[in-house]
């Protein structure tokens, strides 16, 4: 999975970049996760049980390590096959299913146990802490950001929609949106995943407008370039303000930006520029303007930590992992906290 969606931060960090090039460490771990034959086991048990609540990257990669670590692993999924957004959430061109179920499989292959259409909610953690050893609560970003355009189109046809929500009607051929024309807000791989998809599945236009500068842009910088490539305008310094109909035509009246001072992120603010207002003409709108945790899984008084379990008394402890933890919003990040926090469990409980 790494060798085919991290977005390769060691190699843009790569000295080698000043002579012939960065080394490509996505294409060798691609290469030895289609064609590594190594037996992987797990350890010998421990006697002790480890619930993990998610099934997305960090939730199966804590439950690989823990397994290895010789616990009785048992995944909770809310959906019906494991992956997360991994499989929801990334097109197929990118990360082919194959590919993803490959790697499940041998996280299975170590005796870790899948409870799937299994929601669990702040009574649930409960529950698991008095049943297994510890928890750990992988849950993601459950909360998607929306923006508020002014209008309520009140048709019901999904012509303001989520990112995510598409990519995953997309994936289940559940949505048409031959001959349209599209306008995707954002500009993470969620925004260029979905115009991608978009454009594949035959839009007449796609165009992505995002609020600051392509330097500022957290999509990966190859996927940006390849949707440029294929024919997918993106307008940068561009916000939106409201969407209006007129009969059958919908127009996304959007503003031009600068950039100010920095924010509580370390990226300059954009600014809005006055009198700078424009329509684009559209039949539908991706947002997909970033996620959140869902905190209402953990208890209110909560302290969430790497360093110190949430635990309440007479029960297990809870470890969060992943997005829950860092928000950091990437499968590699993801992946590399599940292992993390699998080894504090370990450490902590051993």
């Amino acid at each position: 999975v790494c060798g085919r969606v991290c977005p390769g931060f060691c190699m843009m960090q790569c000295n080698r970049s000043e002579l012939e090039g960065p080394v490509n460490v996505r294409a060798l771990e691609r290469y030895a996760g289609d064609h590594g034959e190594a037996e992987i086991l797990a350890g010998e048990r421990q006697n002790r049980k480890v619930a993990v609540i998610g099934a997305g990257p960090a939730g199966l990669s804590g439950a690989y390590h823990l397994a290895r670590l010789g616990y009785e692993v048992t995944i909770y999924e809310s959906g019906d096959e494991l992956g997360g957004l991994m499989r929801t959430g990334i097109p197929e061109y990118r990360l082919p299913r194959e590919a993803l179920d490959r790697d499940i499989a041998r996280i299975l292959d170590l005796g870790v146990k899948p409870v799937l259409g299994s929601r669990i909610d702040h009574e649930g953690l409960h529950r698991l802490a008095r049943e297994f050893d510890a928890v750990l609560a992988a849950s993601g970003l459950q909360r998607l950001t929306s923006i508020d355009l002014g209008v309520d189109l009140g048709s019901g046809e999904g012509r303001v929609m989520q990112g995510i929500e598409f990519l995953d009607r997309a994936r289940t051929h559940s949505i048409c949106v031959e001959g349209e024309r599209i306008v995707v807000v954002g500009g993470g791989n969620t925004a260029v995943d979905a115009a991608r998809s978009a454009f594949r599945m035959g839009a007449s236009d796609v165009r992505i407008i995002y609020r600051r500068t392509r330097e500022e842009m957290p999509a990966i910088s190859e996927e940006v370039d390849d949707a440029i490539d294929e024919g997918i305008s993106v307008d940068f310094l561009v916000s939106p303000i409201r969407i209006s109909r007129d009969e059958s035509l919908r127009r996304l009246a959007c503003q031009r930006m600068e950039l100010g001072e920095p924010d509580d992120s370390g990226r300059r603010r954009p600014v809005p520029l006055a009198g700078s207002e424009f329509d684009i003409p559209c039949d539908r709108v991706i947002l997909a303007v970033g996620q959140a945790a869902d905190l209402s899984l953990l208890p209110p008084e909560a302290e969430i930590s790497k360093e110190h379990p949430i635990q309440s008394e007479g029960e297990a402890p809870v470890y969060p992992a992943g997005d829950l933890l860092t928000n950091e919003g990437t499968v590699t990040a993801a992946i590399g906290c599940g292992r993390d926090m699998a080894l504090v469990l370990h450490c902590l409980l051993y």
